[in-house]
């Protein structure tokens, strides 16, 4: 079925899943046939940033050909997608699917909810962009492009579309979802990061027996939910920096190519949100250390400039030229050459929300579990945002048979930190602080006591009696296009409602 997104032709459900899945096993393959070509060693870290840091080549290219012609991208992207199609096939002929899935699912309570979130996410994921900030930036910034076919419209932005100041990775993401004929490929990215999550989980803990207990207690997280809906890519960020600090956790020497991953996720993490920047900052000062300590530092400097130079220079550059701006409008404020309008808008979005100060800093362990709302620096709890908590199992390790050592958990208050440090303490910060405490769950073999087992799965039960209403409810949306027009127009009654 063919639908239209405010002038621009998309192809209606399920194509730009097809397509998405495409992309995503073509990634997989192309990675896996590299590593066998090269014959690298598949060592924990080369096998989890090896497949990001080829989905990131496959982004910054498309990013480059945008700014030299928008044409030119177009069929770049096509290419990409034949050339990933190719691979798909081949990834699909070695992995026996059918027989793997069968295998590994078991008719229990743990098994039978992960297919239930799974099912429910993907319907999730499938429905029309409905959500304020990806109609606002994340989505629109790619269907300007298309529109207008070219980039000068982006001088512009400050005066007409403040929010485009802050496109980054994910808006490319989505251009590209555009150029494919699918409005929703954002969304898709969010939920095969899901799957990634449970990839990364086997693949570092293969004897562990309550991975999928783990993974469970992360899907069920109502925190997930609006990261599935929305276009902005978030989720991947953070498992990958996540991934990051747990490597440096476990291993005490890199190679060569672990280095270089290892700084090029890093800058490609930090394209995707500036809000990842402190905890970067953190990482490299300590890699900066272990090159000193194995005396590589003249080596691991140039690795690091060149992951800069190839992930995230082009990101400033394109900032200093279109918004005279290395990271606006944040940084244009503390040089003072923003406007007073673009200050008011830097002002929004370090205040949006939690902004830092004693009262939420306080409430702030709650808040973890208790649905709110921020505005002004104060706090209002309100059933509506239940997707702004992570639930009862962010404390699942405090009621564990075992407890995190001395050294992990220095690496999770220093997370906790670097957060604390950016004057806004919204939840979804925190999501790589989430995932890192579950590294730790499955790397200290830990299992939680009776009665917190039992208020768990209380919980996911409620919510996921949740999400099954929602799903079967708008599951119709995927169906017609006038049944996608009334789920728009549905959606936009309640935020009218809301915001009154």
């Amino acid at each position: 079925m063919i639908s239209d997104y405010y002038g621009l032709t998309i192809l209606n459900f399920p194509f730009g899943l097809i397509v998405s899945l495409i992309i995503f096993g073509g990634i997989i393959q192309t990675s896996n046939s590299f590593l066998k070509f090269k014959k690298i060693p598949v060592t924990k870290t080369v096998n989890i940033l090896f497949p990001f840091l080829i989905f990131s080549l496959f982004i910054s290219i498309v990013n480059l050909t945008i700014y030299i012609n928008i044409s030119f991208a177009r069929i770049t992207i096509y290419v990409f997608l034949f050339f990933f199609l190719y691979q798909f096939f081949r990834f699909y002929k070695n992995y026996r699917f059918k027989k793997n899935i069968l295998n590994n699912f078991k008719f229990n309570f743990v098994d039978i909810f992960i297919v239930i979130f799974l099912a429910c996410y993907l319907v999730i994921s499938s429905l029309p962009i409905s959500d304020a900030d990806s109609l606002s930036y994340h989505s629109s910034f790619g269907s300007y492009l298309i529109k207008y076919s070219n980039t000068e419209w982006m001088k512009n932005t400050k005066f007409f579309h403040p929010d485009l100041l802050l496109s980054g990775t994910s808006e490319i993401i989505n251009f590209i979802g555009l150029v494919l004929l699918t409005d929703n490929y954002g969304s898709y990215i969010n939920f095969l990061s899901l799957i990634f999550i449970y990839y990364i989980f086997k693949t570092n803990f293969k004897k562990k027996k309550n991975i999928k207990i783990v993974f469970l207690l992360i899907l069920s997280s109502p925190i997930i939910l609006p990261m599935i809906f929305s276009q902005k890519i978030y989720i991947l960020p953070s498992i990958i920096l996540s991934s990051i600090i747990y490597f440096l956790f476990i291993e005490k020497k890199f190679s060569k190519i672990e280095f270089f991953l290892l700084f090029s996720s890093l800058m490609i993490v930090a394209s995707y949100k500036t809000s990842f920047l402190i905890p970067i900052f953190i990482i490299l000062v300590y890699l900066a250390y272990l090159s000193l300590k194995i005396k590589k530092v003249k080596e691991n400097f140039f690795l690091m400039f060149a992951s800069f130079i190839l992930f995230l220079l082009p990101l400033i550059v394109k900032n200093l030229y279109f918004h005279n701006d290395f990271f606006p409008p944040l940084t244009g404020q503390i040089l003072n050459i923003n406007s007073e309008n673009i200050n008011n808008f830097a002002n929004f979005i370090k205040n949006y929300d939690l902004q830092l100060n004693v009262n939420t800093l306080v409430l702030l362990p709650f808040l973890i579990f208790i649905p709110h709302y921020g505005q002004l620096g104060n706090v209002y709890f309100s059933l509506p945002n239940i997707g702004k908590i992570y639930g009862i199992q962010f404390y699942a390790f405090l009621f564990s048979n075992k407890s995190f050592s001395n050294k992990f958990l220095l690496l999770i208050l220093i997370s906790f930190i670097s957060v604390l440090l950016l004057g806004n303490i919204s939840t979804r910060w925190f999501l790589f602080i989430f995932f890192l405490i579950y590294f730790g769950f499955l790397h200290f073999d830990m299992t939680v006591n009776k009665i917190f087992l039992i208020l768990v799965k209380l919980q996911i039960i409620i919510f996921s009696l949740f999400i099954i209403f929602y799903s079967i409810l708008n599951v119709e949306a995927l169906l017609s296009t006038n049944l996608k027009k009334n789920f728009l127009l549905i959606i936009q009654m309640v935020f009218n409602i809301f915001q009154k």
